[in-house]
């Protein structure tokens, strides 16, 4: 899942091959009820887009965007 990362990443950009990585990494690794993918999808939003937005914003740090997006 990690390479598929690494591939997706330049491709799609921080924000969005983040919040797939990390969606499909905590969907997996939790238990199957509707809570916890709830909270699977507000972590995955949060440390995806939050933290492009705090680094853009405070440290003045762009993470990459992506080629699909220009």
């Amino acid at each position: 899942l990690f390479g598929l990362y690494l591939v997706v990443l330049p491709l799609a950009g921080f924000s969005l091959a983040t919040f797939g990585y990390l969606l499909v990494s905590l969907v997996l690794l939790s238990p199957r009820s509707r809570t916890a993918l709830i909270l699977a999808l507000i972590i995955a939003l949060i440390f995806s887009f939050g933290l492009n937005a705090l680094f853009a914003e405070v440290f003045n740090v762009f993470l990459p965007r992506g080629g699909w997006l220009t």
